[in-house]
């Protein structure tokens, strides 16, 4: 495998890396992949890019958007391992919270900031918001798709881990207690 460094600006790089063959045609497959930083973390970029490439764990980032996502999740996950009332209680909290705000969003560029300011949002609705209690839910039902999209490799356990930071629940975006 490899792979190759281009300055496209100031601190701004192009990652270009070989990702294994395509089964189906046996031709290799090259990716591109755009990283902004000094040239030292896009060359330790591209070492974690063939490292997962090599390891198998690669994730191409799709087009896929989040609530494309959350539909299979539903569809898929959700509909054979929780009970009818929490399934619909999931659908519930996602169709009225998550995707009129960060749906559109593709998967793969979710980050903290989206949750945070999602959170807040849902805390400030129209000056009554929805309780701290509620956000909490939201916030473990995203958890546990994101979770899965890891386990269906369509996030890399990073983006999961960088989506859900510390786990930055309703509690922390509530403001201080008394």
């Amino acid at each position: 495998m490899s792979g190759h460094i281009r300055r496209r600006g100031e601190q701004s790089w192009e990652l270009k890396y070989e990702a294994g063959t395509d089964p189906g045609t046996g031709l290799r497959l090259t990716k591109y992949r755009s990283f902004k930083g000094t040239k030292r973390e896009a060359q330790a970029e591209l070492v974690r890019l063939l490292e997962t490439v090599r390891l198998g764990d690669h994730v191409d980032a799709s087009k896929m958007t989040l609530a494309e996502y959350l539909d299979r999740w539903e569809a898929g996950w959700a509909a054979t391992q929780v009970g009818p009332k929490t399934r619909e209680r999931y659908v519930e909290l996602l169709r009225l919270h998550v995707r009129p705000h960060i749906g559109a969003l593709p998967l793969h560029k979710l980050q903290l900031v989206h949750l945070t300011d999602l959170y807040g949002q849902l805390l400030r609705q129209d000056a009554a918001g929805l309780s701290p209690r509620t956000v909490g839910h939201v916030h473990r039902v995203i958890h546990k798709a994101l979770n899965v999209a890891v386990e269906w490799k369509l996030l890399t356990r990073g983006a999961r881990d960088r989506d859900t930071g510390r786990r930055a629940g309703a509690e922390d975006l509530a403001g201080p207690k008394g």
